[in-house]
């Protein structure tokens, strides 16, 4: 099993899309060959990039480089912008052509999460999103010249402003077997987290002993075993609330948990409601 290939199919004389996710919407690892700007609108949110975890905060952003391996983990309470282009959408750019350099270079030896930004350049790239974000939901005559105008200013913003860093090359034996570990590790959870599993069973699993299971999954989620099986299991739970009318007994079985006491007092703990006040608000924001 190993990281997906994402194709989203974009209209190739406009190789653009924009879009909007809630912390619920877990993505597995994958990669593509689009460039990718995440905008954190609210809450915290949790992405791996490579062979790092990251802990995005509201106001945050990160550029994903083409190629890159990421995915999303749980983040509750978190809202997230989504832009994606390809390099090709920049029909041309002389001022790259002189350094010889090429896109993929320039966006792979910046400074990608704005925690190294100063305020002026992430005012300017908030400015361009939400532009960017009224152009493509407005559609207005002429919106796709407009979107490629922001798009060219990032890019500047990317070249002349964002602070770079030396391009220090990745271990990528090392970091593609780490990442197929942890696909493995996702892919058992997935399968199994309705049934009583442990940390031994998933160490049993991919092969490790329980203590270097441990330190791999802390390195890689930021997160104990135990805790995100449990944060997994009730992110499940928000679905069933939300989309199923099932009695909150039944929800606590489905997603795995044996006790429901522990269920209501875990659920409310992660979500800030309990799992009747959570229904009974889904409920109301459906109508």
């Amino acid at each position: 099993m190993s990281a997906t290939l994402e194709v989203r199919r974009l209209d190739r004389n406009f190789p653009f899309c924009l879009f909007s996710n809630d912390g619920l919407t877990l993505v597995g690892h994958h990669w593509h060959k689009l460039v990718e700007i995440i905008y954190v609108q609210k809450g915290v949110l949790k992405i791996g990039v490579n062979d790092e975890l990251l802990h995005l905060e509201e106001g945050e952003f990160y550029i994903i480089n083409s190629g890159d391996i990421h995915y999303f983990l749980s983040s509750p309470n978190s809202m997230r912008l989504v832009v994606q282009f390809d390099f090709t959408i920049f029909e041309d750019v002389q001022f790259l052509k002189k350094n010889n350099m090429e896109l993929i270079e320039l966006f792979n030896c910046i400074q990608k999460s704005s925690v190294f930004w100063n305020e002026e350049v992430k005012q300017k790239m908030i400015t361009y999103l939400e532009e960017l974000e009224c152009e493509y939901i407005g559609k207005k005559e002429g919106y796709e010249l407009a979107i490629r105008a922001r798009l060219y200013d990032i890019l500047l913003l990317v070249y002349r402003d964002l602070p770079h860093t030396e391009n220090n090359k990745l271990n990528y034996p090392n970091r593609k077997a780490s990442l197929l570990k942890l696909e493995k590790i996702f892919h058992f959870i997935e399968e199994n987290y309705m049934n009583d599993i442990t940390l031994n069973d998933v160490a049993n699993y991919i092969g490790f002993t329980n203590s270097y299971f441990a330190k791999f999954f802390k390195k890689y989620t930021g997160s104990t075993f135990c805790h995100f099986l449990n944060q997994y299991r009730i992110t499940k739970a928000q679905w069933y609330l939300f989309n199923e009318d099932l009695p909150i007994t039944e929800i606590a079985y489905n997603v795995g948990f044996i006790n429901v006491k522990t269920f209501n007092r875990l659920f409310k703990n992660e979500v800030g409601l309990s799992p009747t006040q959570y229904k009974k608000k889904t409920i109301f924001e459906k109508f």
